[in-house]
């Protein structure tokens, strides 16, 4: 990543007055782990107890940033881009974001019941099913998150998702233009 396009990316996730946290997918890189490990942040796994501690290479990693954090700069050269994770800013404490973000771990498969990993944190997995969701799910969902930032499939955008009277708001900000964010709801034809 650029100086430019991290500067950009900073300056948009540091632009609102909740702190800044993150949702990191440990699987998919052997670095994540040690970088927030030695981080200074923060970090919790959603995971716990025996299976938390077996499975903490691969689980999915809340982080508060600090206000300046440097481990922030730090982890944008490596991750963005790479489908890391997701971004979020929250009024809620550590432990309630947590625990509101950890009911979203399983989904129950509709044929035969099964319970199932779900990876609502993953960028790729993020975008395809926030913008489906009911009303009422998006409404769960944003309870201790007043925004969502969003790698694009193309990692030059940052998607933005917010709630504006119970209704998705997609903004998306050209990290390279260092432009003005377009509200995606603006730019559609109802």
């Amino acid at each position: 990543m650029n100086k430019k396009k991290q500067e950009c990316l900073i300056k948009q996730l540091n632009i609102h007055q909740n702190a800044l946290y993150g949702l990191f997918d440990s699987a998919r890189d052997r670095d994540i782990l040690p970088l927030l490990k030695g981080s200074g942040e923060k970090c919790q796994s959603l995971f716990q107890g025996t299976r938390g501690d077996l499975l903490a290479d691969v689980a999915p990693w809340l982080v508060k940033f600090s206000e300046n954090s440097g481990f922030l700069k730090k982890f944008m050269e490596k991750g963005w881009g790479n489908s890391w994770g997701i971004f979020f800013a929250g009024e809620a404490d550590f432990a309630m974001t947590r625990r509101h973000f950890r009911q979203f771990l399983f989904v129950d498969e509709m044929e035969n019941g099964n319970r199932l990993y779900f990876r609502f944190y993953d960028p790729r997995v993020f975008r395809m099913i926030l913008p489906i969701y009911e009303k009422k799910q998006l409404v769960e969902f944003f309870t201790f998150a007043g925004r969502f930032f969003v790698e694009d499939e193309d990692p030059s955008m940052l998607l933005q998702y917010s709630l504006k009277d119970n209704e998705l708001e997609t903004q998306v900000t050209d990290l390279e233009a260092d432009s003005e964010s377009v509200n995606m709801n603006d730019a559609w034809p109802q």
